[in-house]
């Protein structure tokens, strides 16, 4: 039997650690795509040791042009088929700063990297796969708007609005791909976490920090918790045919329209394909 290839992004933090060995102890081979290999070593021989899977770790720097091609062409000299791809990973940057692509950096690592990495792998994944988008209750604060893809001025940088931003992309290129992928056989869903005790949770600021504590504990999940959602997208058979979901502890949400509005997702579609072109990516 062919032995399935899953990518995990961020597969070394709280959440991507706990993704990465539920997916290797269901039989598949996991790439472990992370940005600091060093980093995540540690973390790589502990899910070995732990699953006694077969566990692949790669660079990925989903705010480096180079670092998603460079990762996009060794999957393609690795794998012949990839059957599952989590885009977990996210950030909240503190500052507003610039990825490789000239685009803020938050709205970079958490939307236009995975639709980069969407589209460019698609190709290799055969009828019955599944791509599953994380993304955050903090989408319902996001805006499409012409500016997204534009060079953040520092002074003006919200991470709040970015972050929200950012998320609600991801939730709309689940929606927007899910008619054209599931007639290929391929499903992409999306889901919300909740509050994941994660460093994300971090405003960099003792008195902030203390207060989110304080007013979030009680809602705070653990990595195991928040992963069950991403993993029962992942791998329950209910949804081998469901696509274009959202997904909040393990049910769909129905999304309310304001959220999902066609001019946002078509706006988004053509700035997207409007980068790729303006940066000639051959996807």
């Amino acid at each position: 039997m062919e032995t399935k290839i899953a990518i995990v992004t961020g597969a070394n933090g709280g959440m991507g650690k706990v993704i990465t060995e539920e997916i290797s102890r269901n039989g598949y081979e996991v790439v472990m795509a992370c940005r600091d290999i060093q980093k995540s070593e540690p973390v790589y021989r502990e899910i070995v040791q732990k699953t006694g899977g077969k566990i692949v770790l790669l660079p990925l720097d989903l705010s480096s042009l180079d670092s998603v091609f460079q990762f996009i062409a060794e999957i393609k000299i690795r794998y012949k088929a990839i059957h599952l791809l989590i885009h977990n990973a996210g950030v909240m940057a503190k500052k507003g700063m610039n990825s490789s692509f000239s685009v803020e950096q938050t709205f970079c690592v958490n939307y236009l990297s995975p639709y980069i990495l969407t589209r460019a792998l698609v190709p290799l994944m055969p009828i019955g796969s599944r791509i599953v988008n994380v993304s955050s209750l903090m989408y319902k604060y996001g805006k499409i708007t012409p500016s997204l893809f534009e060079p953040v001025v520092p002074w003006k940088f919200s991470r709040f609005k970015s972050y929200s931003n950012s998320k609600l992309a991801l939730l709309l290129m689940g929606i927007d791909l899910s008619d054209t992928y599931l007639k290929k056989g391929i499903t992409i869903n999306t889901c919300e976490p909740g509050i994941v005790n994660t460093p994300i949770l971090n405003m960099g600021n003792r008195f902030v920090d203390f207060l989110a504590q304080v007013l979030f504990r009680p809602f705070v999940r653990t990595p195991e918790k928040g992963a069950e959602t991403i993993v029962y997208l992942a791998l329950h058979e209910d949804l081998a045919n469901k696509s274009g979901g959202f997904y909040s502890n393990k049910k769909e949400v129905l999304l309310k329209k304001r959220y999902i509005r066609e001019q946002d997702r078509l706006l988004l579609r053509k700035l997207s394909e409007q980068f790729i072109e303006s940066q000639k990516i051959v996807l």
